[in-house]
Order: structure tokens, then sequence, then C-alpha cells
């Protein structure tokens, strides 16, 4: 009791503190968030500059690649790529994969590669989360990466060719089906552990082996 009544005229000056400490520290934050972005873009290294490239028209970019032929290749993660060329974005893409790209959370077209005696060789390399056919698109799951080789258009190189062959897969060419299937029905069906599943792939030779190991 006798401990008591000495420690309640303390607290004013504790709260006083602790106060006085907070707000020393809220302005030093408040310091450092709106001053030191000016300054640090102010004082670039000698022979450094800043300038905005791409300010708008871009859907969560996620990769992008120079071209020697004064164009930028930009992927968007939904399996967009889109080309800025002399000062500006094109309207048409390059390519959309969409309907193959797996969106879902931090899934999507996240790699990108210009060949380097582009446009004379016209390719494009694409790396992505493949959503193979007869699956839900953008879900969750079991998914493998696939590398596509995009042929530049002969005549307009800032967009895909259409032709037959012009899209080659390097890796993660063939997914068995089945095992698409099947996975799909233990993940859907809840009497079943969806945790039980386990998915190993390895990849050999532009080839991928998928194991599968489900258990009720």
């Amino acid at each position: 009791m006798h401990r008591l009544k000495f420690l309640v005229p303390l607290c004013p000056v504790a709260w006083f503190v602790v106060l006085s400490a907070f707000g020393i520290t809220l302005g030093v934050l408040l310091n450092q968030l709106f001053n030191e972005p000016t300054r640090a873009s102010a004082n670039f290294p000698a022979g450094f500059i800043s300038e905005t490239v791409v300010g708008s028209g871009l859907t969560l970019p996620t990769a992008l690649a120079f071209a020697p032929n004064d164009t930028l290749f930009i992927a968007e993660k939904r399996g967009v790529v889109r080309v800025w060329q002399r000062g500006s974005l094109l309207a048409t893409p390059f390519i959309d994969l969409q309907d193959e790209v797996n969106d879902f959370h931090d899934r999507g077209l996240l790699g990108l590669a210009v060949h380097p005696n582009f446009p004379a060789t016209p390719y494009v390399y694409l790396l992505y989360t493949y959503d193979p056919p007869g699956v839900e698109r953008d879900a969750v799951g079991a998914r493998v990466s696939r590398l596509l080789r995009v042929t530049a258009d002969a005549d307009n190189p800032n967009v895909a060719a259409t032709a037959a062959g012009s899209r080659v897969v390097l890796l993660a060419q063939t997914v068995s089906a089945p095992i698409w299937a099947k996975l799909r029905a233990k993940m859907t069906r809840s009497t079943w552990r969806v945790d039980a599943a386990r998915i190993t792939s390895k990849i050999v030779c532009r080839r991928i082996t998928i194991h599968t190991q489900l258990a009720r």
C-alpha cells in the first residue's frame, strides 16, 4: 500500500518523459520521410541523372530488356509485353500471353530477355508461371515455370510473329494432363487433405518430370 502511494505522484512525470520521447522520435521520422528523398534526388554522383522513361500506361511491370534498335521491351505481370520506342509507349503490345500465364499472387510473367543481335536475330525470351489447358486460370495450386522463345515479326519487330513455329517452348514443354486433373480433383474435395499432396518438379533437358504423391 505504501508502495502505491509512492508511485502515483511519479506517473505524470513518467508520462511527460514518454510523450516527449515519442514526439522527438516522430519528428525525426517525419524529417527523414519528407526530406531524405529530396536530398537524395538532388545529390547524384557525378555523371548520374534521374529521368522518368515510362511514367504511366503500364500494369504491374515486372521486367524490362533493352534492344539494340532503341527499343525497350517491358513485361507486365499479367502476361503482356509492352514496347517503348523513341520516347513513347506503343499502343499495340508485342505479345499477349494472359491465356497461359498464371497471375496468382506472386506468380506471373517475371522474366524477359532480348537476343543481343535483335532484330537481326529476332528472338525474345519470356519466363512465366504456366497455366496448362484444363485448369482454372490464375488459381492457386501446383504449376510449373515455362521458358518461351518468341520470334518477332520480320516486317515489324515491335510485334510477335504469328506464323507456325514462331513460338518455341524451351522449358516445360510437356505437362501430363492426368496429373493436373488428379491434383485438381484432390484439391476440390474437402474430405481429402490438400496439404498431403507433395509435388516435386525436375527439369531435365527441356523436359519436366512431375512426381506426385497424393494421400487421403
